[in-house]
């Protein structure tokens, strides 16, 4: 089992007040706004506009995160290559809290099969102008949302990946009764699923009196008969991801996915993860109480200790901990040592990376 988490986290200082400097932080400060008794109904109003607007500009920033360091991610992808090999002749499952495209495109510069468990095919126009311009996506309903119904590899090499908080090429769509996932296919590259997803988020309208119509966290979209239809994007972002119960409720049906993989696996891999999430977290202890077989290792430069949450777990090698960063660790597992020239030509290119961070967040906002 193998888990994969690489959070894009930026700082954002907005006031002073805030005691949180990433996004999700404080998104989740001012979702607590909404919960303040005795504020009258425009006050919601307000904090609900202007959660969904700060919400639109962090989209917009991961997404120009993406476009703006193709170069990087080209250059460095060869110190992932390894992930090819560790992808086995057995499925390999990944839970993402990414909303990133990191993984897809690495799938598809090494040519790792890759599915997210969908069963059916949908076709789109770009827009209600011109028909001719298609956009290809994979699609699954809610209700079919598990392991029985949805169609993920089983004993044959590829990664079945899900993701868990949503991601930029993931859209729901018919009042929210189905997920569809911009479709990757034999052909296309990391360059060419960037360039699909662009048309997607960039390019996508219906148009009214040649105006595309705007609506905050949606895209309205056309079907091929002229009619107006709706992709709300999918980033579960702030405090409120999920419910703090384990009861199953509509719009959660992705987390107890998880929990049935959690089910079926005995060994799992955290990289990069901060057990900042419950929801997360709940369903780590739940699975390690109810499988004495199971063992976790986490990746993790900077973790000191083992999180709280799985202490009651740490006997006879069932909670490891290792002190790297996920392409080291690759390395490791292939040769069984370390090579510390690897880790200064990787230390470079993180710096490169933070530099150019800064500068888009400057560039964008």
């Amino acid at each position: 089992m193998f888990w994969l988490q690489h959070c894009v986290v930026f700082s954002c200082k907005i006031h002073q007040d805030y005691k949180s400097e990433n996004y999700e932080g404080i998104l989740k400060e001012i979702e607590d706004m909404k919960f303040v008794k005795n504020r009258d109904r425009a006050y919601a109003r307000t904090i609900t506009f202007g959660f969904g607007s700060l919400v639109e500009i962090i989209y917009d920033i991961i997404w120009a995160y993406h476009k703006d360091n193709l170069d990087i991610y080209l250059e460095s992808r060869r110190y992932y290559d390894l992930l090819s090999e560790y992808v086995s002749n057995e499925e390999l499952w990944v839970l993402s809290l990414n909303h990133d495209l990191i993984l897809e495109s690495l799938c598809l510069d090494f040519n790792i099969p890759l599915t997210f468990g969908s069963t059916e095919k949908n076709v789109f126009p770009q827009n209600n102008m011109n028909m001719k311009k298609s956009m290809n996506f994979q699609q699954v309903h809610r209700r079919n949302i598990s392991l029985k119904h949805m169609d993920f590899f089983e004993n044959t090499r590829g990664i079945n990946l899900i993701k868990l908080h949503g991601a930029l090429n993931e859209y729901s769509y018919d009042n929210s009764e189905k997920i569809v996932h911009i479709e990757p296919t034999n052909d296309d590259t990391s360059a060419s699923y960037l360039k699909k997803t662009e048309n997607v988020l960039k390019k996508a309208h219906f148009f009214l009196d040649d105006k595309p119509v705007q609506i905050q966290n949606e895209i309205p979209i056309s079907d091929f008969d002229g009619n107006m239809q709706f992709f709300r994007k999918s980033l579960l972002t702030g405090g409120y991801k999920y419910s703090e119960t384990f009861n199953k409720k509509p719009g959660e049906e992705k987390i107890h996915l998880a929990e049935e993989v959690l089910r079926e696996v005995d060994e799992l891999t955290i990289i990069g993860y901060g057990f900042g999430d419950n929801h997360i977290n709940q369903r780590l202890y739940n699975a390690m109480l109810l499988n004495e077989d199971m063992s976790i290792t986490i990746v993790d430069p900077f973790m000191k200790n083992i999180p709280e949450i799985l202490r009651p777990f740490n006997y006879n090698r069932r909670v490891r901990k290792v002190t790297s960063r996920f392409p080291e660790w690759l390395v490791y597992l292939k040769y069984g040592k370390w090579d510390s020239t690897y880790f200064k030509q990787l230390n470079e290119i993180r710096r490169n990376v933070s530099a150019m961070n800064t500068d888009i967040v400057g560039k964008y906002l």
